[in-house]
């Protein structure tokens, strides 16, 4: 493998896990708006790498009207998919 090749790789790598840590941060912001998010929710979803995942919990995190709400859609989620944190 060239230098060039690994320093392309990285920079892949970086701004995927920027992508994961910015999408992350606006859930759980979202969800501030609900009232205290429990720890385990935050954990739970701090825990998830896969971007399409994510992606789908952003939507929910807008949608849904409580922190309940939210996480219903979460359980039913984690029921129809594999790993929630496979990238």
């Amino acid at each position: 493998m060239k230098f060039d090749d690994i320093i392309a790789w990285q920079r892949r790598d970086a701004k995927q896990e920027a992508i994961i840590e910015t999408t992350i941060a606006d859930i759980l912001d979202l969800l501030s708006e609900y009232g205290e998010i429990p720890d385990s929710l935050k954990e739970r979803i701090r825990a998830i790498t896969n971007i399409t995942t994510l992606k789908q919990l952003f939507k929910f995190a807008i949608k849904a009207g409580s922190l309940e709400q939210f996480m219903q859609q979460l359980e039913d989620l984690s029921a129809s998919q594999a790993p929630l944190n496979t990238p």
